[in-house]
């Protein structure tokens, strides 16, 4: 008992000290307590006053917390204000702190009649605090500065639940709308409405700079995509503001912007669209754009997208669409993201789809596209071509081309293929429809299948292997074809040249002025030097434009054509042709020709007439010719059905040759022949000091008279070694068909004359003629020793002579003398009366 009693003693003066203590407290509290200056390690205040007034007034100047240096946030600091909320109308009746200082942290905090200030570096709040459950706070401004977000409206807190809801307004920046804000203890649910802008760049920079917003992600948000209105009707998510989780696939936004300025990247000029409705939903930000146009063109159905802007792994999605020509313009944007699609439209139809996919980090593009083009004209790497049709799809760094239907000024193909942007090359397979050079006449190539390999990484190069063919296309074109002698049944003009190979260059800027040159090539034309070697090849430049020039390495041959005239130059060549070629082709154009020590070789009648020089034209199978051989020359117009020859001053080798024979040596000729043609004439002859000297017919007709004794005095001085000399003669000729018809020949000797006349048969060359040989001196002195014989006649002015026949052919000619009967039917007689008769040839 002593003990309980001893225990409860001592409760009793415990309780009545702690009485006395609170009682004190209250009593100092309800009369109010002043502090000037108080510190500890922890904290350092000066100027406290609290006082208790049912509710605690506090009053503090300064108060200064040492502590770690410990940084937040707004978002961090709204929630530990709201989690102690709870207390303060519960507990404090006034609170008017000036200052709190927390390293180099300020804050100020008012609470006095329900209205609560509190202001931070971060933070600014300015409530009305209702006395209500669930509690009610007017907020006239919550300012998030480090976001600068500034928050209007009521909130309803359940402090119990740590449940907060709020309604009202926000401004940020340019933007200001319609706010819905619940937190629910950390999670944070907003909804954005109605929110309007006249721009975005300053909230994206400040947005960007606090959650590390990817540069070109912040730039193609508000940057390259610019608007003069923005209206957000929606924008909704939710944020842990522990963990400051954005939860990004649960975020959606829809908004709309008017007159905007896109660019589809920084150094491309800018497209502008009417309006654009934004849709952010995935974690994509969505730009679709209605009625926008680049320069002058239609890109309806043309969108931007932006995927994973919070997440990982950021990329834009540009999907272009136009009906717009292919042209310089939508190469601008292709080009910025190094896509060089070697393809430009000048006109035409186009229906065609472009998305790129861009990777930020680390950088990379993904493209992918279609253009389909009808009746269009293209340029392909700078060349040139038009084409019905053409599908042209594009995957990164391979486009594929189908469908297409190719023409320029060599050909026209329908081909499939596919471009190596990598590698900067291509191969076509298709069917060539035509392949023509210069009007079909170099090359003339109908439905041949062919692969085509082009090459862009300089110049445009396309290749033809099965042709031997190559083409550059540049500022000069340049056409090669190595071996031509495979194209020669697909070229007129090799066919009509006899051109069989060679090496074929060409060079042009507009496909209609050509700089060819033909190296090697060989030919089979109607041609040979003037030394008898062959002339079946030589290297050949022309030039092609309006007219077309020509000339040879050798200096042989040049020539210059135009739509009317062909003007031919030939230098030491000998000509092969049939005498009456010219009868049965017509030329269009006025040939005109002109050689320098050259021949004409006529094939049909085996004879070569040498020229120092000739020219002519030919037109409309019209043959006009002059010729100069040595002194002489010989003029020939020749048409179908009509032959004129006239000729002076010629030289016995060039009569040899035109007549085929080796009959004279030496002396000065002329001829005028009149026909029908080289078949069917007549012509004269006149000779003058020359010697009749074909040697196998003089040698048999000597020995025939060495022979006959009795014919030896016919052996005067006019046969001697170079042959029988003529002062002068007369030779009357007319052919027809094979039928060569000496109608007179007088040959005029100084001591001799032979006289006759016969036929020769061209194709048997059997010879029928009759001569007569005739001294031209007093006989007197040696007809005693003449033998009296029927074959040798005394003329009245005391001359003699003798008739020979010559039979035989022209290869083996044979002589006998000839009984005369009839003076008066001698040849000389004869040959007499045809010359003093008028010669009619024109």
């Amino acid at each position: 008992m002593r003990i309980i009693s001893q225990i409860i003693k001592k409760m009793r003066l415990f309780i009545a000290f702690l009485v006395i203590i609170i009682s004190t407290l209250v009593l100092t509290l309800l009369h109010g307590i002043h502090v000037d200056e108080f510190n500890s390690n922890l904290i350092y205040i000066k100027e406290l006053y609290i006082k208790l007034d049912k509710k605690l007034i506090v009053n503090i100047k300064n108060i200064k917390i040492n502590k770690e240096k410990n940084k937040k946030t707004s978002d961090a600091e709204l929630l530990s204000i709201a989690d102690n909320a709870i207390w303060i109308n519960k507990i404090f009746k006034e609170i008017n702190i000036q200052n709190i200082s927390y390293d180099d942290i300020n804050i100020t905090m008012v609470y006095k009649d329900d209205i609560f200030f509190i202001n931070t570096p971060y933070l600014t709040i300015d409530t009305r605090i209702y006395d209500e459950s669930p509690l009610k706070i007017a907020v006239n401004q919550l300012k998030f500065k480090d976001f600068n977000v500034t928050l209007q409206g009521d909130l309803r807190a359940d402090l119990a639940k740590d449940y907060y809801d709020f309604n009202g307004s926000f401004a940020s920046y340019e933007l200001f709308g319609d706010l819905s804000l619940k937190l629910d203890k950390e999670m944070l649910k907003y909804k954005l409405s109605n929110v309007k802008a006249s721009s975005l760049e300053h909230f994206i920079s400040n947005l960007a700079q606090k959650t590390g917003l990817d540069e070109e992600i912040k730039k193609w948000i508000y940057g390259y995509i610019v608007a003069d209105d923005y209206l957000v009707e929606e924008l909704r998510g939710k944020l842990n503001l522990k963990t400051l989780d954005y939860y990004p696939n649960e975020l959606y936004g829809k908004a709309r912007a008017s007159n905007l300025v896109v660019k589809f990247h920084p150094n491309v000029t800018p497209a502008i669209a009417k309006s654009a409705s934004v849709e952010f939903v995935d974690d994509k930000l969505i730009f679709s754009l209605n009625e926008p146009t680049y320069y002058d063109k239609s890109i309806a159905g043309s969108s931007v997208e932006i995927e994973n802007i919070i997440g990982q792994n950021s990329n834009l999605k540009l999907h272009l669409a136009t009906k717009s020509l292919l042209d310089s313009k939508i190469h601008e944007i292709l080009k910025a993201y190094k896509i060089d699609i070697p393809i430009t439209q000048k006109s035409g139809e186009l229906d065609s789809t472009l998305d790129l996919r861009v990777y930020f980090d680390p950088f990379k593009i993904e493209s992918s596209g279609k253009f389909d083009l009808k009746n269009a004209d293209i340029l392909i790497s700078n060349a040139p071509f038009s084409s019905k049709g053409a599908n042209v799809i594009l995957k990164d760094e391979l486009i594929s081309i189908q469908n297409a239907n190719l023409k320029n000024e060599i050909f026209e193909a329908d081909a499939n293929g596919v471009i190596d942007l990598n590698q900067s090359k291509a191969e076509f397979d298709g069917k060539f429809k035509e392949i023509c050079i210069s009007g079909c006449e170099i090359l003339d190539i109908k439905n041949s299948l062919q692969t085509v390999l082009l090459d862009f990484n300089q110049d445009m190069l396309i290749t033809a292997p099965k042709l031997n063919f190559s083409m550059k296309i540049a500022d000069q074109n340049i056409i090669n074809i190595n071996d031509i002698s495979m194209l020669k049944p697909h070229s007129k003009l090799m066919q009509s040249l006899d051109i069989n190979g060679g090496n074929l260059e060409i060079k042009t800027t507009n496909f209609s002025d050509l700089d060819i040159s033909l190296l090697g090539a060989k030919f089979d034309l109607p041609l040979a030097k003037i030394s008898g070697q062959s002339y079946d090849e030589d290297d050949f430049h022309i030039k092609m434009a309006k007219n077309i020039n020509l000339s040879s390495k050798s200096g042989l041959i040049s020539a210059n054509l135009d739509d009317k005239n062909l003007n031919l130059t030939l230098n030491s060549l000998k000509i092969l042709l049939d005498s009456n070629s010219t009868d049965s082709i017509k030329y269009e154009r006025n040939i005109h020709f002109n050689a320098k020590n050259s021949a004409v070789i006529l094939q049909d009648l085996n004879r070569t007439i040498n020229f120092s020089s000739f020219d002519g034209n030919l037109l409309n199978s019209e043959l006009k010719f002059s010729g100069k051989t040595g002194d002489g020359n010989i003029n020939i117009n020749k048409k179908p059905n009509s032959l004129k020859i006239s000729g002076q001053n010629l030289s016995s080798d060039f009569a040899n040759d035109f007549m085929g024979l080796e009959a004279f040596k030496d002396g000065n000729f002329s001829i005028r022949l009149s026909g029908v043609d080289f078949d069917t004439f007549k012509s004269e002859i006149k000779v003058q000091n020359t010697y009749l000297s074909d040697y196998k017919f003089y040698q048999r007709f000597l020995s025939f008279l060495d022979s006959i004794p009795s014919l030896l005095i016919f052996k005067v001085p006019d046969f001697n070694d170079k042959g029988f000399t003529v002062d002068n003669g007369t030779v009357l000729i007319n052919r027809d068909a094979n039928k060569l018809n000496i109608q007179a020949l007088k040959l005029t000797g100084s001591s001799a004359d032979i006289v006759g006349g016969g036929n020769i048969d061209l194709n048997s060359k059997d010879i029928n003629i009759d001569l007569e040989l005739k001294l031209l001196k007093d006989a007197s002195s040696i007809i005693s020793k003449i033998p009296l014989v029927n074959y040798i006649i005394l003329g009245k002015d005391k001359t003699i002579s003798t008739i020979i026949e010559v039979r035989g052919t022209l290869d083996e000619p044979k002589f006998k003398t000839e009984v005369i009967t009839d003076i008066l039917k001698t040849p000389y007689n004869l040959i007499k009366n045809t010359l003093e008769l008028p010669f009619n040839l024109f």
